[in-house]
């Protein structure tokens, strides 16, 4: 997250084989497409059931070139998802401001309204700091 300081994000819990999981894809990249321009960035963790790392870094890859996702995903290790606050199940997703912290998570799908409701909200936090910090 280093890479992202600064900016809105959503890190989404998911996998390929998860079905809510990949029903909210088209809402991501959805998001990422309206608002990365204005501070936002959408992230994906995947946790994948394969034999190899490379065999799951396949099913991610194949996924998101079928499925036009305009967003990073990474494989995520078993140490990282020991760290997510409140894992009860995927997808879990994260809305982390732009300080880096978390500030809500959900489980389970949710549709985009819930999801560009969370996203606009911290996007105004983040513009009223900065317009603050220029007056």
């Amino acid at each position: 997250l280093d890479a992202y300081k600064g900016r809105v994000c959503i890190v989404d819990i998911w996998a390929t084989w998860c079905g809510p999981c990949r029903q909210e894809v088209p809402s991501f990249v959805k998001l990422q497409d309206k608002y990365g321009e204005y501070g936002f960035q959408m992230i994906g963790l995947n946790q994948e059931n394969a034999p190899s790392e490379e065999a799951k870094a396949d099913l991610v890859k194949n996924f998101a070139a079928n499925n036009s996702m305009n967003y990073p995903c990474a494989l995520i290790t078993e140490e990282v998802l020991a760290q997510v606050p409140e894992l009860k199940g995927f997808p879990t997703t994260l809305f982390i401001d732009h300080h880096g912290k978390v500030r809500m998570s959900a489980v389970g799908y949710h549709d985009y309204t819930y999801m560009e409701t969370v996203v606009r909200t911290l996007l105004t936090e983040q513009n009223a700091e900065a317009n603050a910090a220029t007056n």
